[in-house]
């Protein structure tokens, strides 16, 4: 029996037998031009076209219309999804369906006709090839990436830091890439950066039950919140019943962590998750620093108070110079599973694309939303110290806990003193143990799984790799030994 080919890795099992019609190559045209009163034309460029594949389907003996409407739901996409074949099972393309689907009944059984369109006119490989960076006679790190395919193709990268680093360079033939401040050092008379809490995988253990929350003093603990190693680990787990016995504004649970030595300059790295299943939930959740005297410094919250639809509030807030609070961001969003609409939902976490972060330098105050960073100057918390930091999970007065956000939790966290006084060796643009990736396609470097665009050096190319053979090499800071675990991944592209 014939094995069928996939559509967007889906089967259409009302198929019998096909066969497919295809070009040898895309089709292709060249652009001249005519200078001045010249006789002669001269090359501009080359422009390659879409590739069309037909596919005849003689269809399983069944309901004709029924047969069309699964079809029609087959092909139909909005962009172009992978279209395999088992005969050429190591490779794919990215088509979407043009033209009407026609039928022809003339040889006593349905033959269904459609013609896919490939826009960008060539087969990808279905398996990534991987080339490690090791250092050259030179000491550099250097890299053969061995294209078997017959077109150009994009190449990611993969660094992962084995020492502080401020600088990336990736060079080629084909162009160069640069990241960070080739001119940054390692070591000045000045202060370090410690890690005053690292929480992964559920371990929370260091952290004890909060008495007063005190960004919001109406936000009640009439319960404990736990963690646990499910879903890669998570802090917030609260029981499935609990009532609002302290009559506050919010009730729920509260985790701290108190430090023993405060923190001017601090930075906080952490993934959330904060997701409804069901239209009409409500509930808050929070983050909050605070400092020496029990006032707020900064945090954010995921709020909904939305109990009919599904609305919610990413609200910034800041401290203020009588020890109060305030909104200073506020952004609605929709906390569905979808990353499209939600930063923090279940597609973010699984893609590992829930991060946020929290900086204070001095006066200025800096949070993350989608891949993009909101900077406040605020000399009344210049002087503040990070003492602790709060974490709140609950309900809204007149709700219960069965009409809570589903997912609220918090996944990991890590927080850095930035400026411990003392000869220290630079906090470097690339902590030890921070991965650098690059997409190529994309042409977008990544730290440490968040969008970091401000890192990229003018001029740089992301550049294509030809059929064959070709070298890379990758540099950094001087200082930054060991080197850096590295790797270059390609997908080869075929004509």
């Amino acid at each position: 029996m014939q094995e069928l080919f996939k559509y967007n890795e889906k089967k259409l099992n009302i198929i019998h037998k096909y066969r497919t019609e295809r070009s040898a190559i895309a089709p292709t045209s060249v652009n001249l031009n005519r200078i001045g009163t010249s006789k002669r034309q001269t090359f501009i460029n080359r422009l390659s076209g879409e590739l069309a594949i037909t596919i005849y389907m003689a269809l399983k003996p069944g309901n004709i219309d029924d047969q069309q409407r699964l079809l029609a739901d087959f092909f139909d996409e909005d962009e172009p999804k992978k279209l395999w074949f088992p005969r050429e099972a190591d490779k794919y393309y990215l088509a979407i369906q043009s033209g009407d689907i026609t039928y022809d009944t003339s040889q006593g059984y349905v033959i269904a006709t459609v013609t896919m369109i490939v826009p960008d006119g060539v087969a990808h490989a279905t398996a990534s090839k991987d080339f490690t960076f090791v250092p050259n006679s030179d000491g550099v790190l250097e890299a053969t990436i061995i294209n078997d395919g017959t077109d150009w193709t994009t190449v990611d990268y993969t660094i992962t830091h084995n020492h502080e680093n401020g600088f990336l360079g990736i060079v080629s033939e084909y162009g160069a890439i640069q990241l960070g401040r080739i001119s940054e050092v390692d070591g000045v008379d000045d202060t370090k950066i410690v890690v005053l809490a690292n929480n992964s995988k559920g371990n929370f253990d260091d952290w004890t039950d909060g008495t007063t929350f005190y960004e919001n003093p109406n936000k009640k603990a009439v319960t404990t919140m736990t963690a646990d190693t499910q879903y890669g680990g998570r802090l917030g787990v609260l029981p499935t019943n609990f009532t609002n016995t302290a009559n506050g504004e919010l009730f729920g649970a509260i985790k701290e962590k108190v430090f023993t030595t405060p923190a001017t300059d601090w930075y906080l790295w952490a993934q959330a998750w904060y997701e409804t299943t069901v239209m009409g939930q409500t509930g808050s959740w929070g983050l909050d620093i605070i400092d020496e005297d029990n006032k707020l410094i900064a945090g954010m919250s995921l709020d909904k108070t939305d109990s009919a639809g599904n609305t919610a509030k990413m609200r910034f807030n800041v401290g203020t110079s009588s020890g109060g609070a305030r909104i200073i961001k506020e952004i609605l969003f929709e906390p569905t599973y979808w990353e499209n609409s939600n930063p923090y939902g279940g597609e973010s976490r699984l893609k590992n694309r829930n991060p946020f972060d929290i900086r204070k330098e001095g006066s200025k105050i800096t949070f993350f939303w989608r891949g993009g960073y909101y900077a406040f100057t605020l000399p009344e918390l210049a002087a503040k110290k990070a003492k602790r930091i709060q974490y709140f999970v609950g309900q809204y007065n007149g709700r219960t806990a069965s009409q809570l956000v589903t997912h609220h939790y918090l996944n990991n966290l890590t927080f850095y003193d930035l400026k411990q006084q003392y000869w220290r060796d630079v906090p470097n643009r690339y902590p030890l143990g921070s991965v650098v990736y690059i997409d190529g396609e994309a042409r977008k470097p990544y730290f440490n799984n968040m969008l970091r665009l401000s890192d990229e050096v003018i001029g740089s190319h992301y550049f294509k790799v030809p059929p064959g053979e070709t070298k890379v090499q990758l540099v950094c800071s001087d200082f930054s030994t060991p080197l850096p675990t590295a790797k270059a991944t390609i997908q080869e592209v075929f004509l």
